[in-house]
């Protein structure tokens, strides 16, 4: 059976979502890259980010007792809404 993925993120949307620059997650997305790589996914030569897969690797990055839903309920209160 395959996994469906449901909210695919590109580098950009992960960047703002993470408040980083986008070269930091270049950098943990290459085959010898920095431990600790990022999940993601080749689509041709863009890379996307599966949220709940993110969401799960940030939760094994915590150092302050912080959960990934803590984090990511943060990121999503102080994120802009956008209307489409």
């Amino acid at each position: 059976m395959r996994k469906v993925i449901t909210d695919i993120l590109t580098i950009d949307e992960l960047a703002e979502m993470l408040r980083v620059k986008k070269m930091w997650i270049y950098q943990r997305t290459r085959p010898k890259g920095v431990r600790g790589g990022i999940p993601h996914y080749c689509v041709g030569k863009l890379l996307r980010f599966d949220k709940a897969e993110i969401l799960a690797w940030l939760s094994t990055m915590h150092r302050t007792g912080n959960t990934a839903g803590e984090v990511f309920r943060r990121i999503e209160q102080t994120k802009p809404r956008q209307v489409h």
